[in-house]
């Protein structure tokens, strides 16, 4: 009996040792912005990308696109108002040997008002710009000001 339970300890501690550290989870305003940019930009994407010829001369579809949220605080911009900067990762090609293409698009989310930016070079423009729409640069957004940031207000 007692080494049954000794072993019983020894094992329960040698799990304990070895187990992995938590992975960090998403919080709930994360999910939010994620959630508002699978919503503005990658289903809008995704749709329009459909209709597009298999025998077009154009670059080829992504065939998986992942979203990541790249600040767990929000970030103040020059007027003031509270964003988070977000990334699109694409994956082009078939089969999971295809790598997946980090930062294909990469912009800010203002949540309170639930717009998107994305980046183009050195300027941001409208989101859907990416769907072929014409936008103005952006000047005054997704541009820190001086070392504040603010809680992600939940987006919903």
């Amino acid at each position: 009996m007692k080494r049954s339970l000794l072993l019983l300890v020894s094992t329960l501690c040698a799990s304990v040792a070895l187990a992995e550290p938590p992975v960090p989870t998403e919080t709930d305003s994360q999910k939010a912005v994620a959630e508002l940019v699978n919503k503005q930009i990658v289903a809008p994407l995704t749709k329009s990308e459909r209709r597009r010829s298999r025998f077009s001369r154009a670059a080829p579809v992504a065939m998986q696109r992942r979203v990541r949220v790249l600040d767990t605080t929000a970030l103040t911009d020059v007027q003031g108002k509270a964003f988070v900067r977000f990334a699109i990762d694409e994956r082009r090609g078939r089969g999971e040997q295809a790598a997946w293409i980090n930062d294909a698009h990469v912009g800010c989310a203002y949540p309170g008002e639930r717009t998107l930016f994305v980046r183009d070079g050195d300027r941001y423009l409208s989101a859907a710009s990416l769907l072929g729409a014409k936008a103005e640069e952006q000047p005054k957004v997704c541009r820190a000001a001086k070392s504040n940031s603010v809680e992600v207000a939940s987006a919903r």
